[in-house]
């Protein structure tokens, strides 16, 4: 799992709470985990622009 709106600058993609989180709740049957891809999120245009200069 990949995220790439991470603001503190001592957390990167790989390392920050979420990510953590989502780890250690796989296989809950509580938890569901989805990822969507650029055509399926539901983003504003400016959003999108940001996503894509990353």
């Amino acid at each position: 799992m990949i995220f790439s709106q991470v603001d503190n600058p001592r957390l990167d993609e790989r390392y920050n709470g979420l990510v953590y989180l989502s780890e250690k709740m796989k296989g809950d049957p509580l938890c569901w985990q989805v990822t969507l891809d650029e055509t399926e999120s539901v983003r504003g245009e400016l959003a999108r622009v940001a996503a894509r200069k990353l």
